[in-house]
Order: C-alpha cells, then structure tokens, then sequence
C-alpha cells in the first residue's frame, strides 16, 4: 500500500560493522512475512509508447539469446515466414519459439558467427540511474569477489536495474574483478527444452535458458561449454579446460564439473536470486544420498562442431515422485545467520556470496539433524531477511527495491 511504511534501513545484526564481511551499504530489510503469504509478484510497469515501425523492422522482439538461437537455427531448417519448421526437422520448442517470434518480412537478419558475440550486446538506453562497467566492478570488489579466484555466478539482469550495454557488460565486469588468473562459471542449462525428443544439443549454439548474464558467458570468444544434455555449464578462465572435462555422464557425481568447483572451494555468487537457485545444493544432496533423488540416464543426440549428429548420454538425478519442491533458502539463511555469507546492494540487486567448502559443511550439518532439511515444509519455502523476494514470469528476484526493477524485455 502507498501509505505503508518503508521498511528501515539497518546492518545485519550477526555482522557488526567491525566484521571485515560488514556491509558497507546497508540493504533493505523486510520483515518475515506470515507463512500462509505466497512470495508477492513484482509491479508491472507501464510501457512507453512503441514508436511506428516500417515493413522492414515490424516484428515480435525477442529476448537476444532466443533471436540469436532463432537466426541461427531456422535456416538450418530452410524454414520461410510463411510457415513454421515441419515436425521431422525441428523439435517442438522450436516450433513454439518460432510462433512467438517469426520474423514478418519474408528475408530474416542473418548474423554470422564471429558477429553473434558483439551482437549479443544490449541498447544503451539513457537512464539516471543506469550502472556501468566501472560501477559494477567496484560494488562486486566491495562485496569481496576474490581476484583470482574461481566464482559461479547465479544471477538475474533484471534485478540489477538499468545497465548500460545489458548482460555483456555484466559480464566484462565479473571478468574484470576476477582478473586474469580468475576462472568465472555460469550455469548454461538447457533442460526446459531438452525434454523434448527432438531436441539436440548444440555446444557451440544451443542457448542458456538461466538468463542473459549466463547466455552471454556462453557466446564469449573464451568460454569453454561442458558437454551435458540438461546441465551444462560455461567456464571462462585459466581452469576452464580442467573443469569442463571433468568426470563423465553426470553433472551431479563426485567427479562432475560441479563438484570439482565446491570441492575447490569455488565461491557462489547469487546476484539478485535467492538461494532456490544455487544449484550446488544438489551436489551436496547426491553426496548425501538423499533418498529422493536417483540417477536417471538420458540418451539424447548431440550435435558436433562439423554439423554431423551423434547418440550422446547424459545422467541426471531428478526428483522421485510425491517431491514436495525444493527449500534451499533454509540451508542459505542458516548460513546467513552463522555469517558464513557476505552481502551487499550490487545496483539494485541483493548480492550475497558464500564458499563451497562453508556450504558443504553447513548442508551436511542440516541434514544430520533433519533429514527433509532441503524440502519445502507445508509447500511453503523459507522468506529471506534482507531484500525483497519477487515472484514474476521469469522466476525469483532478490532486490532491494521492487520499483526500480528492470523492464519485462530483459
């Protein structure tokens, strides 16, 4: 309601401004909601007035990991603007997306491959309040990403607010705090649409569906792709090579990509998410042997970096029948509050940033002393002290204030 009053402004208790992790900024806190209360949905903004397209650019604009996947992939297809690619040559995502964004000219774009990386790029829309390459870097190396470090970035462009240059200067500002011997990881998964049967796993093409920060890693000139039909991940930095080629068929197992960075003590940054989205909880529930996640083989296809095909198996462990959802916001405030989790405002966003080594420690602990500790109790997920968790149609956001979210075309 306008007439509320606005939550007020103060330094995490378990975290005195004498601590070394002491926020230098203090961040929005909201009180914890009443359990029956679902997670609220973010305002939607009014959008300004489209200006008057001509014939030659009047089409649906899509997100630009999915125009690029679209360009790429429908004259692969020989598909026209009159008429959706047939079922034999397309999988049924792809027939979804082209409806969605079919071009209306009867010639699309075309965008060459050495290109796509700059074309990735975002419009540099004027705003007061837009951040910068610069600014990000200092509010990132204020939080404590550790240069030279290796860090897994779990993010939402959204949250961040207006950014000058979009996911690409995101990116380069990660990059930049890391510095050259900094190894950055962004989960590039792809298992919405790797459920359908025709689907094919492209490295080189195939997008992120995790949002454009982690799309635009994967079109680095530098980013090496692990090779996994749902749960692949992108990895740009000098241990790049060792990580992608490590283990084998899971993505979960002690020897997987994702291991090898919690076992590294890699650090997990969650930039303007919750804790739902740290994916590193499941390496820790397959180290458990939870009973309710068991490996599954998948046979699916992959294609090649000469274009041929090939049958490619990937093992995944997804949650048995009656699985009441995920609580990882539990594990990720008991961290909270131990101080084991440094946060701070990154623009608009909520960033917190905790290590691997704390983080398998903490989940072991949880689980000794409840064995449903990652499971939704009553269907409900645990609220988080600081910032403001928004539900829209793109997922959760951690921010730390709700108006300033970004516009719905990021």
């Amino acid at each position: 309601p306008q007439n509320a009053p606005k939550p007020t402004l103060a330094v995490p208790r378990q975290m005195p401004a004498s601590s070394p992790i002491a926020l230098r900024e203090t961040v929005e806190t909201c009180p914890r909601r009443d359990p029956s209360v679902r997670l609220i949905r973010a305002p939607r903004r009014a959008s300004p007035p489209s200006p008057q397209r001509t014939p030659e650019t009047s089409q649906k604009s899509a997100p630009n990991h999915l125009k690029s996947f679209l360009e790429e992939t429908l004259p692969a297809h020989e598909a026209s603007a009159s008429s959706p690619p047939s079922a034999p040559a397309a999988c049924t995502g792809l027939r979804l997306l082209w409806r969605l964004y079919r071009p209306r000219t009867t010639a699309s774009r075309q965008i060459s491959p050495d290109s796509s990386w700059m074309n990735s790029k975002a419009e540099n829309r004027p705003s007061a309040n837009s951040l910068d390459r610069a600014t990000l870097v200092r509010h990132l190396t204020r939080l404590g990403v550790p240069r030279g470090g290796l860090l897994m970035v779990h993010s939402s462009l959204r949250s961040l607010g207006h950014v000058a240059g979009g996911a690409v200067t995101v990116l380069d500002a990660l990059l930049e705090t890391l510095g050259p011997h900094g190894t950055l990881v962004l989960p590039t998964f792809t298992y919405p649409i790797a459920r359908d049967p025709g689907f094919v796993f492209d490295p080189l093409h195939t997008p992120s569906l995790m949002g454009a920060i982690s799309d635009a890693g994967r079109r680095h000139p530098r980013a090496r792709r692990s090779l996994h039909l749902q749960h692949s991940i992108a990895v740009i930095g000098p241990l790049a090579e060792t990580i992608v080629t490590s283990g084998g068929e899971s993505s979960w197992d002690t020897d997987s990509p994702m291991r090898q960075i919690r076992d590294r003590n890699g650090q997990y940054l969650l930039l303007g998410v919750p804790y739902q989205n740290l994916t590193a909880v499941h390496v820790c529930e397959i180290e458990l042997q939870v009973p309710y996640r068991k490996p599954v083989r998948v046979e699916g296809t992959m294609r090649r970096p000469d274009g041929s095909t090939a049958p490619f198996a990937s093992i995944g462990c997804p949650p048995q029948p009656g699985h009441p959802g995920s609580d990882f916001n539990r594990l990720g405030q008991r961290m909270e509050d131990a101080g084991l989790v440094r946060l701070t405002q990154v623009g608009n966003a909520v960033a917190r940033l905790l290590g691997g080594h704390d983080l398998a420690r903490m989940a072991r602990k949880l689980y000794s002393e409840d064995a449903n500790g990652f499971l939704r109790q009553d269907g409900l997920v645990t609220p988080l002290a600081h910032g403001h968790t928004l539900e829209t149609d793109r997922g959760e956001h951690c921010v730390v204030d709700p108006s300033r979210m970004y516009g719905v075309e990021q």
